[in-house]
């Protein structure tokens, strides 16, 4: 008898690696704008690569957790990487990993949480919290994934002499959308400067596999 609840004790405990907060307040993603390489910026790229990228994306505030903590089924463990802000508890944010892990009751998953007065605590067991030095861990925005992520891309696909032949496409949640790829040609020996979409580029080199060019503006900002 004395060893069967031994084992009950001990599924117990694998079982419950962490623990989920009801929060009071989910947080929203916010949309952040970009694009690659920087206006301004020289950059060179090869055939099949892309000239600028550009457009919006969902930034979530995030805590990166530089090592593992704990060891799983033996006590609360919480794996190294990102533990995205999924919402409030009152005035503590909450922090998730993407990792699922069983619990006695549906699953469960390893959280963090920031206190009001700045400091990070791992979630443990029976409402318990473990504080991390800030060595142990950094904060900064990561990219999520949406619906409503959108991309302009001009991409290099080679040149015959001084013609230079592009490919525009457009992507909205990492898909291309077929009715906005359209192919387009530039001869330079006239002009260095080619424009498309108000996307407006200086070319300042050109061999058989790679260009040298120079952002002058972007998609959005050139119009």
């Amino acid at each position: 008898m004395k060893r069967f609840i031994l084992a009950i004790n001990i599924v117990i405990l694998f079982m419950s690696c962490a623990t989920s907060i009801k929060l009071t307040d989910t947080v929203r993603t916010d949309s952040q704008y970009y694009i690659i390489p920087e206006i301004g910026t020289q950059a060179t790229v090869y055939i099949g690569e892309p000239l600028i990228k550009e457009g919006r994306s969902s930034a979530q505030d995030a805590i990166i957790l530089n090592n593992d903590n704990g060891t799983a089924g033996v006590t609360a463990f919480h794996p190294a990487g990102i533990y995205k802000m999924i919402g409030k508890k009152k005035d503590t944010f909450v922090y998730q990993h993407r990792m699922i892990m069983p619990g006695m009751i549906g699953t469960v998953y390893p959280q963090i949480i920031e206190e009001p007065d700045g400091k990070v605590y791992l979630v443990l067991l029976n409402n318990n919290k473990k504080l991390l030095n800030s060595s142990e861990y950094s904060k900064r925005k990561v990219v999520e994934e949406t619906g409503d992520d959108f991309e302009q891309t001009l991409i290099y696909t080679g040149a015959e002499g001084t013609v230079l032949k592009f490919s525009y496409r457009e992507f909205s949640n990492n898909m291309a959308r077929a009715a906005f790829t359209v192919d387009a040609t530039y001869d330079i020996r006239t002009d260095k400067v080619i424009r498309f979409r108000g996307a407006l580029l200086e070319i300042i080199k050109v061999d058989n596999q790679s260009i040298t060019y120079k952002v002058l503006s972007g998609f959005q900002s050139g119009r």
